[in-house]
């Protein structure tokens, strides 16, 4: 995630550009990791928000990144930048679904783990598996990509 955390009128924070926040809220404690470049305020890496998580990946082709959730149902909205793509996307561990809420066609849903060739050729396919509780995200669009995801979870 690329922005500024920024104070607004209401006493809330918000991370993010004005153009698209990822985060808007209290936070009571915000742990964020990776390079901070201190005369801008933008930072690039995770930021760890209870039951929030945003991050930056970049996955090879027919590669996958996988990471546990901060809890085993949520909500994960992910972008692809090299294509301008994005889609919003339910997992639901205890059930072994995931749902795709709306997005565009590179991307599709699974369940069970990803290997990096398991997906539909052409596409990114986001998975849960319940046998080691983690979310992959596998990239088959035929090219390195970035990922930005924001993931909101707990009971839903």
């Amino acid at each position: 995630v690329n922005g500024d955390i920024t104070s607004d009128a209401d006493g809330t924070d918000s991370i993010g550009s004005t153009g698209v926040r990822f985060l808007k809220g209290w936070f009571d404690s915000v742990a964020v990791t990776g390079d901070v470049a201190a005369s801008t305020g933008i930072f690039t890496s995770t930021v760890d928000v209870p039951n929030v998580r945003a991050a930056k990946v970049t996955i090879a082709d027919d590669a996958v990144y996988s990471f546990l959730p901060v809890a085993l149902e949520g909500y994960i909205v992910i972008s692809m930048g090299g294509a301008a793509q994005a889609a919003g996307i339910t997992f639901r561990n205890s059930a072994q679904s995931t749902t795709k809420n709306w997005g565009g066609g590179f991307f599709e849903v699974a369940v069970g783990a990803l290997v990096g060739t398991t997906g539909s050729d052409a596409k990114v396919t986001v998975s849960i598996a319940s046998a080691d509780n983690k979310i992959y995200i596998e990239n088959r669009v035929g090219s390195t990509q970035d990922f930005t995801f924001a993931i909101i979870a707990g009971d839903i």
